[in-house]
């Protein structure tokens, strides 16, 4: 229930005129009552605190809200607004350097997407800048990040990604989208080959950012637990919106990877998140896309099962073995996929660790 409502505004129309709240729908408002600073962290830890404020603004409910709550969600947003303003300069100094030394590159997930999608961009909060790059040039890329002020953190330990810091920007630099072993082939150079230029710098194209940000908080957040920010359902929702696209061409870069089960695990998901709101285009987009990545029946039932249930999210820091294996295994399409996969891991573990 909390998932639902804590969407009610974000999910809205934002070039729209804000709806007003509708308690017979949707129940008393979440902000004033007794609730509301539990309700308000939900909404925190989510990354939705902006979405929230700005809807609250355009209503004229900041004065409706508990003592305190205003004030909170007006300091995370100077917070939210500062991290976009250091993050765009940071982005923008990359694409630059990068360009003049023809490194192909691209930049994904939420802060690839939100001067598109939002119009308040930095209401999509985001912790860090994902940035892609071929494994051959991570030499090179370092370098250039050193010169601008970046220093290289953490103990280094994953088979795929590192993160750089400068001040309280922070990169993630990925020479693979996912763990190695994932998928059936190299994803890298293909997205690097179709990606588009933007005003955030240069991202995957559309098909490809559909298609990732259904596989990528699948594999890496378990569809539906307590790591798999609501924010992410924004994106894709937004994204559906505001861009054409052929759904039969995103389960075509699905069908790919061999990773079909996670990108309908997480439209299970949004399916089910979706339910209270009345049909539209993304939803019917988001629908197509599904029909056309069909399950076997069994493994449809057993998926849907674990998501209607909830079992990652109750699992998750308690038994992740029984969540990698019993859930996200069957993510994979065929018996040589999960060999791939598992024996891939396996030599990751035993020699450095890497976690998911």
């Amino acid at each position: 229930m909390a998932h639902r409502m804590a969407l009610i505004p974000v999910l809205g129309d934002p070039d729209a005129e804000a709806a007003s709240w509708d308690d017979s729908r949707f129940g008393a408002f979440p902000l004033a009552g007794q609730q509301s600073h539990e309700f308000l962290d939900f909404l925190t830890w989510h990354g939705l605190t902006g979405f929230w404020l700005d809807w609250c603004r355009r209503q004229g409910l900041l004065d409706s809200l508990v003592p305190g709550a205003a004030e909170r969600m007006q300091e995370l947003d100077r917070a939210a607004r500062a991290s976009f303003l250091l993050q765009t300069h940071a982005m923008r100094q990359i694409t630059q350097d990068f360009d003049e030394r023809e490194i192909l590159h691209l930049v994904f997930k939420g802060v690839a997407t939100r001067m598109e999608l939002y119009r308040v961009p930095h209401v999509r909060s985001a912790s860090d800048i994902d940035l892609l790059i071929n494994r051959a040039d991570r030499g090179v890329v370092s370098e250039v990040l050193k010169s601008r002020g970046f220093v290289l953190a953490g103990d280094n330990a994953s088979a795929h990604e590192e993160t750089w810091q400068r001040g309280s920007v922070d990169i993630d630099l990925h020479w693979d989208v996912l763990a190695p072993g994932r998928t059936r082939y190299a994803m890298v150079p293909s997205l690097l080959e179709g990606r588009i230029r933007v005003s955030a710098g240069w991202r995957m194209s559309d098909e490809d950012t559909v298609a990732m940000m259904l596989l990528h908080p699948a594999v890496t957040k378990y569809v539906c637990s307590r790591h798999a920010g609501l924010n992410r359902v924004a994106d894709i929702v937004h994204f559906v919106r505001h861009r054409t696209m052929d759904p039969e061409l995103v389960a075509q870069r699905i069908r790919s990877t061999g990773l079909v089960g996670a990108a309908w695990a997480t439209l299970t998901w949004l399916d089910l998140l979706l339910k209270p709101w009345p049909s539209n285009p993304e939803q019917a987009f988001l629908h197509s896309l599904r029909e056309s990545l069909q399950l076997g029946r069994l493994r449809a039932a057993y998926l849907r099962r674990w998501i209607a249930n909830d079992w990652p999210g109750r699992l998750e820091g308690r038994a992740d073995g029984l969540v990698r294996i019993g859930f996200t295994l069957p993510f994979h399409d065929s018996l040589a996929d999960v060999i791939r996969a598992s024996t891939s891991r396996l030599g990751r573990n035993a020699g450095m660790g890497e976690p998911r």
